[in-house]
């Protein structure tokens, strides 16, 4: 157990949140991964916490499947240490260069945001973040670097019409 959990605190925020009790959710959740292995993970997860009737599971590439909405908010946690070895035969750079290439093409009117690890080559997504936060994810260093993904350039979204 983590030394500053407020026990009492969570429990509150549980019995608070039960009462809300929304029938349907403000927003579609989806979620999605290339394991099978993970989605079932997270599905059984979601089904603990009686929220799997609000989420959309989907075993898929995130280079083949299309953005699940017009707009919205990804959230990704970025293979690092072995796990980036495992994305197929793309070296680390080509791989973080496949996924700006994938968010300027398909995720317009979105905002991304990614846990990668500090020493990762994030920075050839090829998209400047609109904030970065250093994070521990248990001992390893991490950032998130958030990205508010846009049609044109940045200079068209200021500009007047």
């Amino acid at each position: 157990m983590l030394p500053f959990f407020n026990k009492e605190l969570w429990r509150q925020i549980q019995d608070e949140a039960r009462l809300e009790k929304l029938e349907v959710p403000q927003n579609s959740i989806f979620a999605s991964d290339i394991n099978e292995k993970y989605i079932e993970a997270a599905r059984e997860n979601a089904l603990r916490a009686r929220v799997e009737k609000f989420i959309e599971f989907k075993v898929g590439d995130f280079f083949e499947l299309p953005a699940p909405a017009p707009a919205g908010l990804l959230i990704c946690n970025m293979p690092y240490g072995e796990r980036i070895k495992g994305v197929g035969s793309e070296e680390p750079i080509t791989f973080f260069k496949m996924i700006g290439d994938k968010l300027k093409k398909d995720y317009a009117g979105w905002q991304a945001a990614f846990l990668v690890a500090e020493e990762s080559p994030w920075k050839f997504i090829g998209l400047k973040p609109s904030r970065r936060i250093a994070l521990l994810n248990g001992s390893i260093p991490v950032k998130l670097v958030v990205f508010n993904m846009y049609k044109g350039s940045k200079k068209d979204q200021f500009s007047n019409p």
